[in-house]
This record gives structure tokens, C-alpha cells and sequence, in this order.
């Protein structure tokens, strides 16, 4: 059974690798700031189903370790973050399009500063499903597995 530790590298480990697909099929510059916000986000949702339902006994997975929640939930949460991140990355291509046409360094800081903060949100917004689907990855390969409904 994946531990707490396990767990954490398990949904960073899932976040990083989603960004580097998306990476390499989307002919996007690589940018640090999305790799780090999907694989910071991949961890804290890698651990999203024990804080709801803890692990206080054995059987202790429920709705939200549930093999119906991964088929249902989780593919609706991937297209509304899917979303959610094109509208960052939109707004981080506005503002380094502002900043190469601003005139002071005072003005370049601000609009590289935003699109920095948004490209970090279009990063966290790609590794949550990711995380959260790695927690319930690592759960049903052990010999309890997940249950049907929960």
C-alpha cells in the first residue's frame, strides 16, 4: 500500500510528467513556471482523497476513492481545468506580449511578473486531476484495491 510519502512523489511525480506531454505535443516554449505549479499541484492533490476520506482503518476508501468517482469526476475536472489553463496561458501570452512592448523596466517587471503568476496558475490547474488520479492509481493496485461506488 502507498504510503504518505509515496503518495507525494507518486502525484509530483504525475504533474511533472503531464506538463512535459503537454509540453512536447503542444510546440509551446518550455516554462519553469508551469513544470513547478504542475508539480506542486500534483502533489497536494495526491493527497486530496485521504484528507477527505482519512485513513483512520482499513477501510476507510469510500465515494471519493471509488472507481465510479475516477470515471466520472475526474474526467469532468480534466476538461474543466483543461479549460481554466487555456485561459492562463492566453493571458501570460497578453502580458509577455505587454512587457516586450513596454518602455520602462518599471512597466517590463509588472506585465513579466503576471504573466509569470498565470503561466504558475496554467501549471496548477494541469497537474491536479493528474495528482489526485495518481493517489487512486497507487491505491487500487494494492490487494484491497478501490471499491465500485463507495
Amino acid at each position: 500500500m502507498a504510503n504518505h510519502k509515496e503518495h507525494l512523489l507518486y502525484g509530483a511525480a504525475a504533474g511533472a510528467a503531464v506538463y512535459l506531454i503537454d509540453y512536447n505535443l503542444s510546440g509551446r516554449e518550455f516554462s519553469v513556471a508551469e513544470f513547478i505549479g504542475a508539480a506542486l499541484s500534483g502533489l497536494v492533490a495526491a493527497k486530496l482523497p485521504d484528507l477527505i476520506e482519512p485513513a483512520v482503518h482499513p477501510n476507510h476508501r469510500s465515494t471519493f476513492h471509488s472507481v465510479t468517482f475516477s470515471t466520472t469526476a475526474l474526467p469532468v475536472a480534466w476538461q474543466w481545468t483543461r479549460g481554466k489553463r487555456e485561459e492562463h496561458l492566453k493571458l501570460a501570452d497578453k502580458y509577455t506580449s505587454l512587457a516586450a512592448q513596454a518602455v520602462s523596466e518599471q512597466e517590463k517587471t509588472m506585465w513579466r511578473q503576471k504573466a509569470f503568476w498565470h503561466k504558475v496558475a496554467a501549471g496548477v490547474l494541469l497537474g491536479m486531476v493528474p495528482g489526485y488520479a495518481s493517489h487512486l492509481l497507487a491505491d487500487a493496485l494494492t490487494p484491497k484495491s478501490l471499491p465500485l461506488f463507495g
